[in-house]
């Protein structure tokens, strides 16, 4: 297996923290990206299904006859699964969409291009990602032919529809009939849910 599952790429990487950043503070840093109104600034990117940041800084020790494991660096691990099929979506939209969230995460990391408008300077930050990528080699997905925007909606349709019948249980079918008529237009008429506003 690969990256990719259907329309769905998974991507994980480690990124080396350099040697002075402290690491408790950066990991206070990404424990407060859930202020952000929908749960993450990663909920501005519609394209993202999940992601996950952690800092790795120590491995745990598993206990005698085993010896304590060192690192050589701590990491910034970002796992994250999109729709697409290439890492550069994903990079194109995390640097235009969160400049500010990636200047504070990734740049406590050794070598992190620049994020700019730049065609080229975008170059080197998609080739960043691409040197710090772990191969996935087991990638499953629940649903890999359906995009988050697909998602969204079915979870608000299913919302309205579960409220719709509560609402109107006992009702003359003729009046149900109608009401879900209207409700289903207005469904329809209505712009998607926006990621992270579940």
């Amino acid at each position: 297996m690969s990256n990719l599952n259907g329309n769905i790429y998974g991507y994980t990487g480690l990124f080396p923290i350099k040697r002075d950043v402290d690491c408790s503070v950066l990991r206070a840093n990404v424990r407060s990206l859930d202020s952000h109104p929908f749960g993450s600034p990663l909920s501005s990117i519609d394209i993202v299904h999940t992601a996950r940041l952690v800092i790795i800084d120590r491995l745990p020790f598993q206990g005698e006859p085993a010896k304590y494991d060192t690192l050589t660096s701590a990491y910034l691990l970002f796992a994250c699964n999109f729709d697409g099929s290439d890492i550069e979506e994903l990079v194109t939209a995390i640097a235009t969409k969160i400049p500010d969230t990636f200047r504070s995460l990734w740049g406590s990391c050794v070598a992190v291009p620049a994020v700019s408008r730049d065609p080229a300077a975008r170059a080197e930050l998609i080739e960043y990602f691409r040197r710090c990528q772990i191969r996935t080699t087991l990638f499953l997905v629940d649903q890999p032919g359906t995009t988050v925007k697909q998602i969204l909606r079915s979870l608000a349709l299913t919302r309205r529809f579960a409220a719709f019948v509560e609402q109107h249980q006992g009702e003359d079918p003729s009046i149900v009939q109608q009401r879900f008529e209207d409700m289903w237009q207005a469904f329809t008429a209505a712009p998607g849910p926006s990621p992270g506003s579940w």
